[in-house]
This record gives C-alpha cells, structure tokens and sequence, in this order.
C-alpha cells in the first residue's frame, strides 16, 4: 500500500523536523490520491488508518502532519488524509 508507505515516511520525516521534506512526501501523497481516488470511508484507507495510529506516534504528532498537508496544498483530499491519518472527519 504506496498511501502507508508515505504517511509513515511522512510521519518519520516529521518527527526529525525535517518539514520540507515531510512536506513533500505529503505531496506526492496527494498526487496519488487524486490519481487513484478513494471514497470516503474506503476500506483501504481504515487499514491504512489502523496501522498509522499505532505507528506515527501520538495523535498530536498526526494532526501536526495533517496541518502541514492542509497549510501547503489546496486541501483538496483533506478529508481522505485526516481518514488515513486516523483523525476525526467532519
């Protein structure tokens, strides 16, 4: 699954304070996502969500990574991220 694999690179990127380079991992999320859509609630993204928030530390540090993709992108796929992050959803 190419969607973990960069949310936990992400996630790991983060916790170095590596930014730009998380950043960008975040990116070619989002480039995935958009070119192979999910919808919400999909069952890959509950495995991916399962397995990030035992991985990618707490829920502070998920969110941080969360703000980091909605502040730097338009935020289109937002919804799927906070999903696959483990986060609440409106």
């Amino acid at each position: 699954m190419m969607n973990r694999a960069l949310l936990l690179q992400a996630a790991a990127l983060n916790r170095q304070g590596n930014d730009i380079e998380c950043f960008n991992t975040l990116q070619k999320l989002s480039r995935v996502i958009s070119t192979f859509p999910l919808p919400d609630g999909s069952a890959e993204m509950e495995l991916v969500a399962a397995g990030i928030t035992k991985s990618a530390g707490s829920e502070e540090e998920r969110r941080k990574i969360f703000d980091l993709y909605v502040n730097g992108t338009s935020g289109e796929e937002s919804q799927i991220i906070a999903e696959a992050l483990g986060l609440p959803t409106q």
